[in-house]
């Protein structure tokens, strides 16, 4: 065999082991795709599982009031007059209970603390 054969037939050999390790790198990255699909798919899954198994109560309660057990709104208390115990002040001079410092309608004061009834 001469050298032009020899060079033509490592040609042939290069060619043909580098069109081995391109497929094989095809297969590989369509394998890692599909462990990918397949995990994703597993989630998706246990998370349709878990969800029949605990049914969480998805729904966004109103604003202002609590969903009943049929669904509807529960009737909110009804609203607190703002000024129903003000009690005017040019300065905080002290905590009190049941009311907090703030400017409001009537101007700067202790007014009822609604929240915390």
């Amino acid at each position: 065999m001469g050298p032009k054969a020899f060079a033509k037939s490592e040609a042939k050999d290069l060619e043909a082991k580098g069109m081995k390790s391109v497929r094989r790198a095809a297969e590989s990255s369509l394998q890692t795709f599909n462990v990918y699909v397949l995990a994703f798919a597993s989630l998706l899954g246990g998370g349709a599982f878990v969800h029949q198994i605990f049914k969480p109560d998805l729904r966004i309660p109103p604003l202002g009031g609590k969903l009943e057990e049929d669904g509807e709104a529960a009737p909110s208390q009804p609203p607190v007059d703002p000024m129903e115990g003000f009690m005017a002040a040019p300065s905080f001079a002290g905590a009190r209970a049941g009311f907090v410092f703030t400017t409001g309608p009537g101007g700067l004061g202790y007014y009822r603390d609604t929240k915390r009834q």
